[in-house]
């Protein structure tokens, strides 16, 4: 069957391939998903030189993946998801053409071996929910193409530089590991735009960072210094400006991080500052699907000062100058001292606010905008393991224009506007208002955002 170029046995009772399928020459694809009595793979599968994917998801008996005798150089996607193994074997190497290693959900995987690092075409690499892999091994070279790492709700304890400090890394989660640290060589990974660390209860401080666009630290309850992002973010300042990043929404979530000194805080707040007025800046600024382009959250009990409209409660308004939205207005910036008593984070958080606009004739026009959806992400029932709130929180969005309104709101806006009002809410993931006694606006307050902000 020298033309069989797909075998599909999913789901089958299957329990080995035999050692002559060495003689299907030109197969492209084997595709062993749920495969729950499959057992085996001979070591005559590394006959097979155009085979591209392998995928073992979810063959729930397979424990032993067999030496791999020859290279095997089209082999790009190999899944062990949810499989039995419990280590790689050296020879892992021999897959030099391999994109993309998939071993979410191994739960009996304990061991892998160095050689791992030779595989130098290597792209996405998961060992999510590997709870019995406590190391992995180091190494001074290798992965030179990895862009995604996930050790998410794995064993591991440590993390070792070579993982964290390749150039070519775009995106690294941690998320309920038990590390105490990261190691300081991440500074050196300049591509690396997302950074997740949910849940991390051991994490005691985070290093000097690369720019890192996405960063989520929600409930690592031991991290207590975070260096500052400002040198990074100065540097980026040319990617800002041409637009490179002008559609990718940023975060710093630091929610439930209570153990955060004050320089701390500080710091998260002063690089919420600049990020905003490089976002701003700009040319390409947009919102992205009703969403905030920058979100913050910290603890802390004071709204940053470079706020100079605030107010008490959860509404606010404000007195306008003339023609105060011009072709140099660049948006709203909205900040909440927000208050959570024995809050469960498992029902999600969102906010929304409602703000009225009135002009010299008269008249007002309404408008409702989002702030922010899934603030701490859509698996958050699973990460949370039932984490309540109950100390005062930081909120700080930027919003374009063209969230409050669109084209009416402009046409409103060139009316002349002398006086805004603006209401915040609290709400949870189905778009229901949240009890004001676990959730409560105590300050609000509202910056608008001009060209000369960001020189």
């Amino acid at each position: 069957m020298e033309h069989l170029k797909f075998l599909s046995l999913k789901g089958t009772a299957v329990k080995e391939l035999p050692s002559s399928i060495e003689f299907l020459s030109h197969l492209l694809i084997i595709d062993l998903k749920n495969c729950q009595r499959f057992m085996s793979l001979p070591k005559s599968i590394c006959k097979l030189k155009s085979l591209w994917k392998l995928n073992l998801k979810e063959c729930c008996r397979f424990n032993c993946f067999p030496e791999i005798l020859e290279p095997m150089e089209r082999l790009e996607f190999l899944s062990l998801r949810r499989t039995a193994v419990k280590e790689l074997p050296s020879s892992i190497e021999n897959l030099i053409g391999l994109e993309t290693l998939d071993l979410r959900l191994c739960k009996k995987l304990e061991f892998v071996p160095s050689s791992i690092y030779n595989l130098n075409c290597l792209r996405t690499l998961s060992f999510d929910g590997c709870s019995k892999l406590k190391k992995l091994p180091s190494s001074s070279f290798g992965l030179n193409d990895l862009e995604e790492a996930t050790l998410s709700y794995s064993g591991i304890l440590e993390i070792p530089d070579r993982l964290v400090c390749l150039t070519s890394l775009r995106g690294l989660d941690l998320r309920g590991t038990m590390v105490k640290w990261i190691p300081a060589s991440i500074k050196q990974a300049s591509r690396l735009s997302c950074l997740l660390l949910n849940n991390c209860k051991s994490l005691q401080s985070l290093p000097e960072l690369p720019g890192v666009r996405w960063l989520e630290a929600h409930g690592c309850t031991s991290l207590g210094k975070v260096s500052s992002l400002r040198t990074q973010l100065v540097q980026g300042r040319d990617d800002y400006e041409h637009g490179v990043y002008g559609r990718i929404p940023e975060k710093l979530i630091f929610s439930g991080c209570l153990k955060l000194d004050e320089n701390a805080r500080n710091s998260i707040m002063d690089d919420a500052h600049l990020r905003i007025l490089r976002m701003a800046a700009s040319h390409n600024a947009e919102s992205l699907d009703g969403n905030s382009l920058v979100t913050i959250v910290c603890p802390g009990n004071e709204i940053p000062n470079w706020f100079g409209a605030q107010n008490e409660g959860s509404s606010i308004n404000i007195r306008l100058p003339p023609n105060c939205f011009g072709s140099d207005f660049l948006g709203f910036v909205f900040s909440l001292l927000v208050e959570f008593d024995n809050y469960n984070v498992e029902q999600g958080l969102e906010f929304g606010c409602k703000s009225t606009l009135k002009g010299n004739s008269g008249k007002s026009h309404e408008f409702s905008c989002r702030l922010c959806d899934r603030l701490w992400g859509e698996t958050q029932g699973e990460e949370s393991n039932g984490y309540n709130f109950n100390s005062d929180h930081v909120f700080v969005w930027y919003n374009t224009f063209d969230l409050v309104g669109g084209a009416q709101c402009s046409t409103a806006l060139h009316n002349g506007v002398t006086e805004a009002s603006v209401e915040f809410y609290p709400k949870d993931h189905h778009d229901r208002p949240l009890n004001s006694y676990t959730v409560k606006v105590k300050r609000c307050g509202v910056r608008l955002l001009y060209a000369e902000d960001t020189k």
